[in-house]
């Protein structure tokens, strides 16, 4: 299920949006800016709502900062107000806004039109257990959390994550990942280099359900943990 964090000074409303997204989103709150951009550069979410009249801060200027973290810097920011202010729309949609929402919108259209954003940008995301890749951004979360790789890293668990959802065979061989990895070189990389990536990359993703298994002289496969 998707997660959006959603940031207003008023409760109501956030309580109101978090029952109305609820049954298809995870909804997380918080009233306080400096809370709001702690949790999004430390946790992942797939969209954040910003309340554009913050009584202790400019929506504006924490969209701009959202856009300076890794991991919020594609996902999809929405602004809602009670307000059509021209002005305000305008700001928004040219600071690259997914949408502006109405609170006068009835239910079925603010999610109508949060999902709709959410469906676009999911297209470039490949999810396998608690593992997610966004492969436009090269962006990599493992429980909800960034993680950061290295290019070989990333190409080592691209390759076995799309390789797996798209159903072939499950134990890949040695020579088939390192070509995908190492195209222009891979006559001269050992196996015991690509074991050594793939050792540092489970270090890292430290995974609770994604597991990288290995047949001794054969290859290695991706498996969800029992």
């Amino acid at each position: 299920m998707p997660n959006l964090l959603y940031i207003d000074n008023d409760t109501n409303s956030l309580k109101f949006y978090q029952d109305i997204l609820k049954p298809h989103i995870t909804v997380e709150t918080c009233e306080k800016p400096d809370e709001m951009l702690g949790m999004a550069k430390n946790n992942r979410f797939d969209a954040i709502m910003l309340e554009v009249n913050l009584s202790n801060a400019c929506s504006f200027e924490l969209f701009k900062t959202l856009r300076t973290y890794s991991n919020t810097r594609e996902i999809p920011i929405f602004f809602i107000s009670n307000d059509n202010n021209t002005n305000f729309l305008l700001k928004a949609f040219a600071l690259g806004t997914a949408d502006y929402i109405l609170r006068d919108m009835v239910p079925d259209e603010v999610l109508a039109r949060i999902h709709s954003r959410l469906k676009k940008a999911g297209k470039e995301t490949l999810s396998f257990g608690d593992i997610i890749i966004n492969q436009d951004s090269l962006i990599v979360y493992c429980q909800k959390k960034l993680i950061e790789l290295t290019q070989i890293e990333y190409k080592i668990l691209l390759f076995f994550t799309r390789r797996t959802l798209n159903g072939r065979r499950k134990i890949f061989n040695l020579n088939e990942i390192i070509e995908f990895v190492w195209p222009l070189n891979s006559q001269n990389v050992l196996p015991s280099t690509l074991s050594t990536h793939i050792t540092n990359l489970r270090k890292k993703l430290n995974s609770k359900e994604v597991e990288f298994s290995s047949i001794r002289n054969e290859g290695y496969y991706l498996k969800i943990r029992n």
